[in-house]
């Protein structure tokens, strides 16, 4: 966690002098995207809207939390011969409708890769990225992967520790838009009544491509003080996305006035 005293009185960084907050959006309610496009908000107006100061907090989150992957995932817009032929990706696509056979095979991976980068495995607590309950089955996707993970593991799983706040689709948004959407409302939020305080947590998502909604789901998380979080992603978005170590596979997240991440705390290796 950050503190206010970190920035001057408007919005500047103490530390670099750059303007952190980058909310976006204009007089006529809409957010304009790096190509000069406009989407309207008005859809997630009814949204509990995040402070300016959890939104500095959401900027600079702990950029030194593990975030691993086991393989990758081909869209369908941007690689769609890939998305119909490679057999992982096709694995994930059937985990979002409720497929327990799938699910074990893709735990029984996550399994492997943690034990195969002698990744942490003593967990107290299993939680997987929720389903809005009119989206997708509640069994499905990560929710069910960190079912399964949990019955292969003998750890506890817990799929009510975080809950989603909204159904609202953003597949025809852009990647700034939705990032934007992620940082300004709050999407997810963490269970009052289930005690996690420290605790070690293994947070489970089945694709990250950007890392808002782990950024977002970490932040909630860290309201309830557990001791650690690591984060599980059966696979990541195939992209040219420099956010991730090639050597360890682990995705960093790094205030965003830093042009580049400087190292990979989990290799210890430089970026640059």
């Amino acid at each position: 966690m950050i503190n206010e005293s970190d920035w001057d009185g408007n919005g500047n960084h103490k530390d670099t002098g750059k303007y952190v907050d980058r909310n976006g959006i204009t007089s006529d309610g809409k957010i304009v995207d790096e190509n000069g496009n406009k989407y309207s908000i008005l859809p997630f107006e009814s949204l509990e809207k995040k402070s300016i100061y959890d939104r500095k907090c959401m900027d600079v989150i702990d950029y030194d939390i593990s975030i691993f992957h086991t393989g990758e995932y081909y869209s369908k817009t941007k690689f769609p011969e890939k998305h119909a032929s490679d057999s992982f990706t096709r694995m994930i696509i059937l985990n979002k409708k409720e497929n327990p056979q799938v699910a074990i095979l893709i735990a029984q991976k996550i399994t492997k890769f943690l034990e195969e980068n002698k990744i942490q495995t003593n967990y107290d607590l299993i939680v997987p990225v929720p389903n809005h309950p009119q989206s997708y089955p509640k069994d499905s996707r990560a929710v069910s992967i960190a079912k399964q993970l949990g019955n292969i593991m003998k750890i506890e799983y817990n799929p009510d520790v975080l809950e989603k706040l909204t159904n609202i689709g953003m597949k025809n948004y852009s990647q700034y838009f939705k990032s934007e959407i992620y940082r300004i409302w709050r999407l997810y939020k963490l269970n009052p009544d289930i005690n996690i305080a420290n605790k070690k947590i293994l947070l489970v998502d089945d694709v990250v491509t950007q890392g808002d909604t782990i950024r977002n789901c970490i932040y909630e998380l860290k309201k309830g003080n557990p001791e650690s979080i690591t984060v599980i992603c059966a696979a990541k978005t195939h992209s040219d996305n420099k956010n991730f170590c090639k050597l360890c596979k682990n995705l960093i997240m790094w205030p965003n006035y830093l042009e580049y991440p400087e190292y990979c705390h989990n290799c210890s290796r430089n970026f640059t």
